[in-house]
């Protein structure tokens, strides 16, 4: 899953984004339905799914689907991406597949989701990429805890701006992801998460 954290760009950049990220999946992945299995998740304070995981025909319509994709405006929150993605696995993941979580901000989300990206990781299985779009040293580690400590020196990628995203940058990005993905082992969970509660006792936003 490739989830987007929308207010790090303007119109023009998110524009440029939605085209790298095409560019990424198309080269880095074997798309037969059998191989490998893409989403596509845009987040601020709202979550849209505009590819829910495996769901397009072929190629060219994820493709499109990630081209016709809307930015949104509002304050990060990085806590709803990680819920929406984990509902997608849940949902339509495979039982032997990695899953995997792109996650592209420049970490300047609203509200502590490290407990969350922690069971992720832990209880679900879900290997937590971020790529980071010049980050302060604050957030640079605050997107650490969310990958993990353990993995920050292969699974986070710090770029400057979104042009990084093409050419010489992207192919070290794509050989960065596709070299660091640990094969699946395991099924997910199908509980609740410990950091879901009902909205009544929730200190999250739901």
């Amino acid at each position: 899953m490739v989830v987007v954290d929308s207010s790090t760009f303007d119109d023009e950049q998110f524009e440029q984004l939605k085209e790298s990220v095409g560019v990424l999946i198309d080269e880095s992945f074997d798309l037969a339905p059998d191989v490998a299995r893409a989403g596509f998740i845009v987040y601020t304070d709202k979550v849209s799914v505009p590819v829910a995981l495996g769901h397009y025909e072929d190629k060219i319509e994820l493709l499109q689907k990630i081209s016709d994709s809307d930015r949104i405006s509002g304050q990060a929150i990085a806590l709803k991406s990680l819920d929406a993605a984990r509902q997608q696995f849940i949902l339509h993941g495979r039982h032997d597949a990695s899953k995997v979580i792109v996650l592209i901000t420049n970490g300047n989300n609203r509200g502590n989701a490290a407990l969350a990206a922690q069971d992720l990781r832990e209880a679900y299985g879900i290997q937590i990429f971020a790529i980071a779009v010049n980050p302060t040293a604050e957030r640079q580690a605050s997107l650490a805890r969310l990958v993990g400590s353990e993995y920050a020196d292969t699974r986070l990628l710090k770029i400057n701006n979104v042009q990084d995203l093409s050419g010489d940058q992207l192919s070290f990005i794509r050989q960065s992801l596709c070299g660091h993905i640990t094969p699946a082992a395991g099924s997910i969970e199908s509980t609740e998460p410990s950091w879901i509660t009902t909205k009544r006792s929730s200190g999250f936003p739901m």
